[in-house]
């Protein structure tokens, strides 16, 4: 899972005990690890049942139950790929779970029920006594991704939601549910999508869990651009043979935004990225210049796409 994140950008940290998990939820997602890591504290790695009586094993135990005891109630519990009696946990989860606190309980596993239901019954028994239980027979590999997809959908909807009042006041139509699904797009384009409108390149991950107020300016040059495009491509649009990638400017200047946007020199670059919310204040972004494409020094950064405000492109693009 780490790897996985780490190599998508992904804002997720090993936490090995609740103190830990706790001081990261201020920055990232926390990924508490009952077992220990291989990587953070191979020494510590919990893997036989006599290792529970070990005071440093237990202490982290208990931190880990005092973690659960505090983030779970009320949330949905996905298990992906764990299924066994291993008996130390089910007694953390027993009492955790006993007053049906959590919202849902959801099993993805491929095995029919009947094979769970034998190979850990205690786990089945625990599990399945939440009233919002569910077994869904399939891989993570294909479950998760859809799980994903869903997400980003809603954010993207949100995203949308909050331009649409600023479309209506410039007399366009307000779009219906299903032009605001994004029900084409898969799950790569909406996490760019998402990350293009929380204003971070793409070299950096998406963090926000809802699109912001400041936002507005971007959903409503998406529905702009949506409306007049010939298509869509991935996250970007296409209009009279251009591709077009919307970047959120949050009232920044315009070269501000660009000289951020530090993308490596082989991710692939729209003609026209347009800056919703940014300012055009004619200066660049940084003192410091950035040589020529055929220099000693790096060219500079996003010299491939031509950057425009959302006024600009109104009339260039004919919004």
């Amino acid at each position: 899972i780490e790897q996985w994140s780490s190599g998508r950008k992904v804002q997720l940290r090993g936490a090995l005990d609740g103190v830990q998990a706790s001081k990261y939820a201020d920055a990232t997602s926390p990924l508490l690890k009952f077992h220990g890591c291989m990587n953070l504290d191979p020494e510590r790695t919990l893997w036989t049942h006599g290792q529970l009586d070990l005071p440093a094993i237990k202490e982290r135990v208990e931190s880990c139950i005092g973690w659960m005891n505090l983030n779970l109630p009320q949330r949905d519990l996905l298990v992906v790929g764990f299924w066994t009696d291993w008996g130390y946990f089910n007694d953390v989860l027993a009492p955790i779970l006993s007053e049906n606190t959590l919202s849902s309980i959801t099993v993805i596993d491929p095995q029919p029920t009947d094979v769970l239901k034998k190979k850990a019954p205690l786990l089945w028994d625990i599990l399945s006594s939440s009233p919002q239980f569910e077994h869904v027979v399939g891989s993570g590999n294909e479950v998760l991704p859809e799980i994903r997809k869903a997400y980003s959908r809603v954010w993207v909807r949100k995203l949308y939601y909050l331009g649409a009042p600023l479309m209506a006041g410039q007399g366009g139509a307000i779009p219906s549910v299903e032009e605001i699904d994004a029900s084409e797009l898969d799950v790569t384009a909406l996490y760019d999508l998402r990350r293009d409108a929380e204003g971070r390149p793409m070299n950096r991950a998406a963090r926000d869990w809802a699109p912001s107020a400041s936002a507005a300016q971007t959903g409503l040059a998406h529905l702009l651009v949506s409306a007049a495009a010939d298509e869509r491509r991935g996250s970007w649009y296409v209009k009279a043979g251009q591709t077009i990638r919307i970047v959120h400017g949050a009232g920044e200047g315009l070269t501000t935004v660009k000289e951020r946007f530090k993308e490596p020199p082989t991710a692939p670059q729209a003609d026209v990225v347009i800056c919703a919310g940014a300012v055009e204040q004619g200066v660049p972004g940084s003192i410091m210049g950035k040589g020529l494409p055929a220099g000693i020094v790096r060219p500079k950064s996003g010299s491939g796409s031509r950057w425009i405000t959302l006024e600009a492109a109104k009339v260039e693009l004919m919004l």
